[in-house]
């Protein structure tokens, strides 16, 4: 696995502990780039945000081969998409987004799973085991679908912000699908 996440961002407990729990190695490089430092890159997992992996994918000297590459932390465009797949046909792509109060990865698309992408960006697509993500207006009323709102999580969440009961009461609203929950 190619760990390119400072320890700062909670990405890096996925590229930190799934590997060694599933009895992988990790690469740690010095800057995220370096993968155009190495003629070859056959691993089973990259993760790293799209415009790093653009820049990797147009150096010819780079050649890439995870079974997974792992792309998040900025839009995913689908002209990279396409790029992704004629350049890596054998590698699996995955779209994940969660900011950090969610424990890392809430939602994603799964280029193996999910429905092809429309439009100009891979969209995140659906909540994965055990959280939940809602569409909703400013009331908590859930949009119809192509209706713009704002995205709301639930499941396996922080419990709040430290020290701050009045920002944890702003930022983790009631669930309006879970009595009790948030």
């Amino acid at each position: 696995t190619f760990f390119s996440t400072s320890l700062n961002f909670d990405v890096s407990v996925f590229e930190m502990f799934l590997p060694r729990a599933t009895g992988r190695t990790i690469y740690i490089p010095h800057n995220v780039l370096t993968l155009t430092d190495r003629p070859a890159w056959d691993r089973s997992l990259v993760s790293i945000v799209p415009s790093a992996i653009t820049a990797v994918l147009y150096d010819s000297t780079t050649h890439l081969n995870p079974s997974l590459l792992v792309l998040a932390g900025e839009a995913f465009p689908t002209t990279l998409l396409d790029t992704v797949r004629r350049t890596l046909p054998q590698t699996d792509v995955a779209n994940i987004y969660g900011p950090t109060e969610a424990t890392v990865y809430p939602t994603g698309w799964f280029s193996q799973e999910d429905p092809e992408p429309q439009g100009n960006a891979v969209a995140i697509r659906r909540a994965l085991e055990g959280k939940s993500a809602y569409v909703l207006d400013a009331t908590l009323n859930p949009v119809p679908d192509g209706v713009q709102g704002e995205l709301y999580l639930a499941g396996r969440l922080a419990r709040g912000y430290h020290g701050q009961p009045g920002l944890t009461a702003a930022r983790f609203v009631a669930d309006p699908y879970h009595a009790g929950q948030r």
